[in-house]
């Protein structure tokens, strides 16, 4: 079932003809959208705290 998944991973990425340097620049922003969130929580919880 897995391998199920990801070879039908593989063909939509060969579909959509995704360079190495896309998927690398969607996991950085990714990256940096989780961060900036996980950031934006920490404020919030320190601001509720500290009201």
């Amino acid at each position: 079932m897995e391998s199920k998944h990801f070879s039908e991973l593989m063909n939509t990425l060969e579909c959509l003809d995704l360079t190495a340097a896309d998927l690398m620049d969607a996991v950085a922003n990714a990256r940096a959208e989780i961060k900036q969130t996980f950031e934006e929580m920490e404020q919030s919880a320190e601001r509720r705290a500290s009201a």
